[in-house]
Parts: structure tokens; sequence; C-alpha cells
């Protein structure tokens, strides 16, 4: 707890504090397979959804999982197609991730290196949900404009009642919270320089910052 300032209240006679509440978030990174560079599984404490990272050549090793049978969204990056930008990313939605996932490792327009999920353990992500993610993604993606978007167009959001709106959002700060964390570039076994950097495309704020 941070105390921000006092005031004094002239009319009642009597000094109060008020205080500010700057609240962490407790996030777990489950490395699937025991190495450092492997498929992560992310999860943020009191947060309904999960995250699984995976580069495409250690796909094989977790695709199976029941996590890919669930309705979400998806990030795939890769290398971009001008020298103006670092990466290049498509964003996604389906009913069953891992369908998707699989149609796009069979499709020569899909060279992607890198790719992260996002699903809820309740699995109860509706397929309009899921748009309404996809579309709000794509929007901050090409708006930061630090990396190549895939997309050809943002989708419009569709209609949504206003509580689910608040979940949806909800879930989109957990999103944004693991995105700049798991997407790290993998550093091959043996490289020396364990000196990176990584480029969150969602905030050009944060590209380049140095871990």
């Amino acid at each position: 707890m941070l105390i921000d300032h006092a005031h004094s209240s002239p009319t009642l006679g009597w000094d109060f504090l008020e205080f500010t509440f700057y609240m962490g978030k407790k996030l777990t990174i489950y490395m699937i397979d025991g190495t450092e560079y492997g498929p992560r599984l992310g999860e943020i404490g009191n947060w309904v959804g999960k995250a699984l990272y995976a580069q495409r050549a250690s796909l094989t090793k977790i695709i199976n999982r029941e996590e890919f049978n669930n309705p979400g969204i998806y990030c795939l990056k890769g290398d971009p197609s001008s020298e103006s930008y670092e990466e290049k990313i498509y964003i996604g939605e389906a009913e069953n991730v891992g369908n998707r996932i699989k149609q796009h490792l069979v499709d020569s327009k899909k060279d992607f290196k890198e790719i992260i999920f996002f699903t809820s353990k309740d699995e109860l992500l509706t397929k309009t949900q899921i748009k309404y993610l996809e579309s709000r993604l794509i929007v901050m993606a090409i708006k930061a404009k630090t990396a190549e978007i895939e997309n050809g167009n943002s989708p419009s959001l569709p209609r949504l009642h206003e509580a689910d709106i608040s979940d949806m959002e909800y879930f989109l700060e957990g999103v944004l919270a693991q995105l700049c964390l798991l997407l790290l570039p993998g550093v091959p076994p043996g490289e020396e320089n364990f000196s990176f950097s990584f480029h969150w495309w969602l905030s050009p704020t944060l590209a380049d910052l140095q871990i």
C-alpha cells in the first residue's frame, strides 16, 4: 500500500488520508517440456483464461493438449516481407484452435515461427466473444504500427451485451499482460548471448525493451 497524499477538511474538523492502492498480478509460467525455450503455459491469478506459447518446431509436443480443442484467439508471429518491420503478425480466432492451427501448418501462406493462443479455463467463450477479442487485438496492432500485420483489414466489432463487453475487456487485460512476456524470441541451445530484446507489437513504448 502506498500513501498518495493527505488532506485536511476544515468543515469536518479532522484530518484524513487518501490511499492509493497499486495491485500487482501473479503470473505463473509453466515450462511444459521442462526446457527454457520450449512450449509454455501462462496463467494469471484469478484470471479466467490461460495462454499457450510454442515455437513452430515444438508444436507437435503440445498440439494434442485439451486446450487446443477449445475456442480462443491466437497470434502467429513470423518474418516480415518488408524491411520496415522486424516481424509479421497474424491474428485469428477459432472455435477449435487446434484444427485451425493444423490448417495453417500446411498453408504455405502462413509461414510463421511462433504461436501464442488464449482460451478460457471454463471453455465457455462463445463465437461472438472470440470475434470481439480478435477485432480488438487487430485494431490495436494496426494502430501501434510496430509490426507488419498480415490481416487484410480489421473486422467490425460484433454486437455484445454490455455485461459481456465488460467481461471481454477484462479478459483482454490478461491477454495483453501475457503477450509481452510469452512472445519472447527463443535463444538457440548453446547460444552464449543471453541478453536479448523483445518487440511487443501492440505497444511502441515497450518496443526493444532489453531483458
